[in-house]
């Protein structure tokens, strides 16, 4: 009795040590100083009497004859990007998820943002085939073919155009754009008014307010799949009418000859892909669609802005342009290589405003990588210079230090459609108006899922004189 009392006691007293020692070390955390609570070193989990015991006697982790193997680094550095496996892993659009999951009449698999492993692997090798630089090469016609009618759309509203939210408009070239590359299809985005009933007004709205709930339905309790939330509808609905687009456009594609003389656009390959089904590209297609427009529209927001509020740089994108013109005529393939001006001003507006945190990982507070001063002079400024060998500002970077794209065999599928649709619309565009920013402050980002201008797109435009 004595025996059972005396180690209750010596219990008591080590609880209360216990909590005495951490309500310390909370006050300490929270003074004004430099040193941080012992709390917070890193190392093995203590619990409360018992402390690290468990990894001794029952996991076996550690010994107390050898706490540390000899000759090896006390600190381990972990890398982030190199070594990624063969089914990297991602955790997100997990309502689309749930959505496609639950229709297997229509979906093989959830698509490639949320789907992971051998499967996703799959449908990814056989959906990127064409998506390559070589094959979106053989649409750059195609695609400047829209970049020139949306020049005409700006000269034919010009008023109108200066006075509305400019990311309007270029969510609409862009979704012809998508139109054009992947199903050969003119969705009719350039018309003025555009009517809330038109197929183009819908399908901007509807991949819109997807990548607005998925953040949200990301973040917050799934209680969607229980009952379906105000959020998960706007998917539902939306996905529903993506879908159907979809639909029509693969099967007016299928009743099409296919000319040997003519490129051929993403959903040509897929459909003569025999690895892949018709759910496999319908979902391609869909997803297409859903990230086609505003990371582009987006994108060239911030470019444009960037642009606008450096005219040194814009005169000197100008005068590129022109010259590359003047000795090529078209965009074509080699205009695009050469046009090294234009390809440093997209990569130094994607450093400054990247379009997704879909590569993002856990950093101190306040802590911006692409704006840090130890890797770019000047590391709030728009100096395109730093990207272009031979310039007083060029330095070599580690290339993973800006990875607007993300990295490795997850990359984003639509990179080279999204670089070479940027570099046409820019070089066409700077070519025939100069600009100036016309906000009313400075242009800053909100993050719904990708990162979206915090205000309307107010730009002030006037014609070149071409000569």
């Amino acid at each position: 009795m004595f025996l059972f009392l005396l180690i209750s006691i010596f219990i008591i007293l080590l609880c209360v040590q216990h909590f005495i020692l951490r309500k310390h070390s909370k006050d300490e955390g929270n003074k004004d100083v430099r040193s941080k609570p012992f709390s917070s070193m890193p190392g093995p989990p203590s619990y409360p009497i018992i402390g690290t015991l468990p990894l001794y006697l029952y996991y076996k982790k550690y010994s107390l004859d050898r706490l540390h193997w000899n000759g090896r680094s006390k600190v381990h550095h972990w890398t982030v990007f190199y070594k990624e496996g063969k089914y990297p892993s991602r955790r997100s659009h997990t309502a689309l998820a749930y959505y496609r999951s639950s229709r297997p009449q229509k979906y093989s698999t959830t698509g490639l943002l949320p789907t992971n492993g051998a499967e996703w692997r799959r449908v990814r090798t056989l959906l990127q085939k064409p998506a390559n630089k070589a094959s979106i090469s053989g649409l750059i016609s195609s695609l400047n073919l829209v970049a020139e009618e949306f020049v005409e759309y700006m000269d034919r509203h010009f008023e109108c155009v200066n006075k509305d939210d400019f990311l309007d408009h270029l969510n609409r070239v862009f979704l012809e754009m998508t139109g054009v590359v992947t199903f050969d299809a003119r969705l009719n985005s350039l018309q003025n008014p555009l009517q809330p009933s038109s197929i183009p007004y819908r399908l901007i709205k509807a991949a819109e307010e997807t990548n607005d709930k998925i953040l949200e339905t990301d973040n917050n309790l799934p209680t969607w799949r229980i009952w379906e939330t105000k959020p998960f509808k706007m998917i539902r609905e939306s996905q529903e009418y993506i879908e159907k687009i979809s639909n029509q456009l693969i099967q007016d594609k299928k009743s099409q000859h296919m000319q040997e003389d003519c490129p051929r656009t993403l959903l040509d390959h897929w459909l003569s892909s025999t690895g892949l089904n018709d759910k496999d590209i319908m979902t391609g297609a869909a997803e297409f669609l859903l990230a086609g427009i505003h990371t582009s529209s987006y994108t060239f927001s911030f470019l444009l802005y960037h642009l606008a509020n450096n005219i040194q740089a814009q005169e000197r994108l100008r005068n590129e342009c022109l010259e590359l013109k003047s000795e090529f005529g078209e965009i074509s393939r080699e205009h695009l290589h050469r046009a090294v001006y234009a390809k440093a001003c997209l990569k130094e507006s994607l450093r400054l405003n990247p379009i997704s945190v879909g590569v993002g990982r856990i950093l101190p507070e306040d802590t911006v990588i692409c704006r840090f001063e130890e890797y770019f002079e000047q590391a709030n400024s728009f100096i395109p210079e730093r990207w272009i060998e031979g310039e007083v500002m060029h330095k070599e970077v580690d290339p993973f230090i800006s990875l607007p794209f993300g990295y490795g065999i997850r990359q984003c599928i639509g990179k080279n459609i999204a670089e070479i649709s940027l570099q046409v619309l820019l070089m066409n565009m700077v070519s025939r108006f100069s600009w100036s920013w016309a906000g009313t402050k400075d242009l800053d980002t909100v993050s719904l899922l990708i990162n979206k201008p915090d205000q309307p797109i107010r730009l002030k435009r006037s014609k070149m004189q071409l000569t």
